[in-house]
């Protein structure tokens, strides 16, 4: 083999390398990128599952169910909070929910306004290889009184 070839062959070997060096920490850099991003209209949203779910009742009535949502694709979740209480003028009957990374505390949180069947969902968090669960609240009154409705889901 000539002393051209092997230099050639040498150089192509280390800009593989040094690419490959280059791109990988650039690529777990990326992870994280999805903090704090919608996950409607990514391609997140497009292979993602309900993965733990908690119904929210107070009194024995449901008054929704609170999800949390997993992209294996991007490694992100979030939740999604559905709010079953029927709108009456003047009741709160307001939900919310929260998705949180375990290892850090990391909180997105949503509305969902007043009215039968209406939901929210939360900006996504990286799981990073950790875990996260979703809390869901809803507010029962003056429907079944004052107190508190609220529910979390399994982390995942």
């Amino acid at each position: 083999m000539s002393r051209a070839v092997r230099f050639g062959i040498a150089a192509a070997v280390t800009i593989l390398f040094v690419t490959l060096a280059l791109t990988k920490p650039a690529q777990a850099a990326d992870l994280r990128d999805w903090d704090g991003v919608n996950p409607q209209g990514t391609t997140c949203n497009n292979d993602a599952a309900t993965v733990a779910s908690a119904d929210i009742e107070y009194k024995g009535n449901r008054l929704g169910t609170v999800e949390l949502r997993y992209s294996h694709f991007c490694h992100t979740a979030w939740a999604r909070l559905h709010n079953d209480m029927e709108h009456v003028p003047g009741d709160a009957h307001v939900g919310f929910a929260d998705v949180v990374r375990d290892s850090d505390g990391l909180t997105y949180s949503c509305a969902s306004p007043p009215g039968e069947n209406t939901s929210c969902w939360t900006k996504m968090v990286d799981d990073a290889g950790g875990t996260v669960h979703a809390y869901g609240n809803i507010d029962p009154f003056p429907t079944f009184g004052h107190g508190n409705a609220d529910a979390i889901t399994e982390s995942y």
